[in-house]
């Protein structure tokens, strides 16, 4: 019942309270992404603010990065999805126009987790 609401929820057409709350957050944090990512490319801008925007584009992505999960989720509460088959509404769901923006959206992640492990590292030989 719970991942019914929160599909509905998440649904572009909802009207309730917390549909409109979803996706005014959604569009502020995207926007808020974009102005951090692209003010962080000037060098005089992250000198003096680099680590507030760092924060607010990980927190962005945080937050796609749930959506994904929480949509990957529930997508068996699709009018679409055949009843009894979640792990179907999910890979179609994931290879929809949707859940294909959603994952290419989240490609900084991959990029920064490979980073992470295969990034350069001080005293290698």
């Amino acid at each position: 019942m719970l991942a019914r609401q929160i599909y509905q929820t998440l649904t572009p057409t909802a009207t309730t309270r917390g549909a409109r709350l979803f996706r005014f957050v959604h569009h502020v944090l995207a926007a808020a992404g974009i102005v951090a990512m692209i003010s962080d490319t000037v060098g005089s801008i992250h000198a003096s603010v680099g680590t507030y925007l760092d924060l607010i584009f990980n927190v962005t992505l945080v937050f796609f990065v749930a959506e994904y999960a929480v949509r990957f989720v529930v997508a068996p509460e699709a009018p679409w999805a055949e009843y009894g088959r979640p792990w179907h509404a999910r890979w179609h769901w994931m290879r929809s126009g949707s859940g294909i923006v959603d994952l290419v959206a989240l490609l900084p992640l991959l990029g920064f987790i490979l980073w992470l492990i295969f990034g350069p590292r001080t005293g290698r030989s």
